[in-house]
């Protein structure tokens, strides 16, 4: 028994296993031909080039002089070559500053593709929703078409009252006006994947979308670790810091002198000179409140960093409590509706005359709104632990 038991087991997680396998790999085939992703990689290197290239020394300057001497006293030309320096310092700075952008860009495409998966899988889960309620009506309607054919020969036979089919008529137009609501509706959900998809057809993929993600709820401990550890956004945030202090540096080192330095050759009258030419550049008025703007960015990365991590924890404990809460929702349902077919037991008692045809159309109603209800549940249970575990999606 106990080896049975643990093979039963052993199959249920395997089934998990792959069932979380083929999310995954559906999630990053979407993403993989997303163009957005593509667009954000591209402008976020765009940006770090930018930056290196601050760091290039200036233009250099090369001179030339010719003078035409009166009265054939002879002429007089100079050619020269020089290269401007700012303070030494400086472009080490700069480089921090360029490094640790770098590492926040990383992060950054790491973020926008974390948030990519989830938009991704909580589409997936919007698809799965749909599928399951248009499954539900498109089963009500089967019946209802049975029924109409039933009491419409029923009523030519004299066996059957007008009214009867009149209710009938109306109750299918109901359900069949619902069930296009929701073929409608899948259809815009599938023109939402095939953008993502990169434009790429995904009518195989939505054919694939037919449970849920096997999620489960993990401890308040292991989500602070998460957040900790793998996002991207808190990492971006602290990289950015850093780059952003290299730059306070920057902003402060600007304001000391910068050097040129070159060669002269000087032809006077047929004498021949060679000679250095140094120069010095002041920042008195250049680099005026550039440290204080820089300094002040700093400090408003610092706050939103705090600010960032505070509303990520707060999130997470909210997401947690309502997961938990709507668990517990979910399995006071799910006996009712995952033990029984309700509708199939409607159908028997009406075929079976135990019930009237006025009493089996309010009590498919009840029943089909109560199984709203909890397919509404399992939905939002679903959306909600795909939001909490989002994380996971970096693995």
């Amino acid at each position: 028994m106990k080896r049975k038991v643990i093979y039963l087991l052993t199959l249920l997680l395997t089934a998990m296993s792959a069932v979380a396998q083929d999310y995954d790999a559906l999630l990053k085939q979407v993403v993989g031909n997303n163009t957005e992703l593509s667009s954000l990689e591209s402008a976020n290197e765009s940006q770090i080039q930018a930056l290196r290239s601050e760091n290039n020394l200036p233009e250099t300057g090369i001179d030339l002089e010719h003078q035409w001497g009166q009265k054939n006293i002879g002429n007089k030309w100079s050619v020269g070559i020089s290269q401007g320096f700012e303070w030494p310092g400086i472009y080490g700075a700069r480089k921090d500053v360029a490094r640790s952008a770098s590492e926040a860009m990383e992060y950054l495409n790491r973020s926008n593709y974390l948030e990519k998966m989830l938009e991704v899988k909580l589409l997936f889960i919007d698809i799965v929703n749909a599928r399951k309620n248009l499954s539900v009506m498109e089963q009500v309607c089967d019946y209802m078409s049975q029924l109409k054919t039933k009491y419409h020969d029923g009523f030519k036979q004299g066996e059957v009252s007008i009214l009867d089919v009149n209710k009938i008529d109306i109750e299918h137009v109901a359900v069949s006006r619902r069930c296009n609501e929701l073929r409608i509706q899948l259809g815009v959900l599938q023109n939402s994947l095939k953008t993502l998809n990169g434009g790429k057809d995904c009518s195989e993929i939505i054919l694939m979308l037919d449970s849920y993600p096997e999620d489960v709820i993990l401890s308040e401990d292991a989500y602070e670790t998460m957040i900790k550890q793998n996002d991207p956004q808190l990492k971006y945030n602290s990289s950015m810091l850093q780059s952003q202090s290299a730059a306070v540096r920057v902003a402060r080192m600007g304001n000391l002198p910068g050097f040129t330095l070159g060669y002269m050759h000087v032809n006077e009258l047929g004498s021949h000179f060679n000679g250095l030419k140094i120069g010095i550049s002041l920042p008195l008025f250049s680099n005026r409140h550039k440290s204080k703007a820089a300094e002040a960015l700093r400090e408003s990365i610092d706050y939103e960093q705090s600010t960032l991590e505070i509303a990520k924890f707060s999130t997470m404990y909210s997401n947690r409590a309502k997961a938990v809460k709507l668990y517990s929702e979910v399995e006071d349902y799910r006996g009712v509706f995952e033990k029984s077919d309700n509708l199939a037991l409607l159908k028997k008692a009406l075929d079976g005359g135990e019930i009237t045809l006025l009493t089996y159309l309010q009590e498919v109603n009840y029943f089909l709104e109560a199984q709203r209800d909890y397919m509404n549940l399992v939905y939002e249970y679903h959306y909600t632990l795909a939001q909490l575990n989002k994380y996971c999606l970096l693995k």
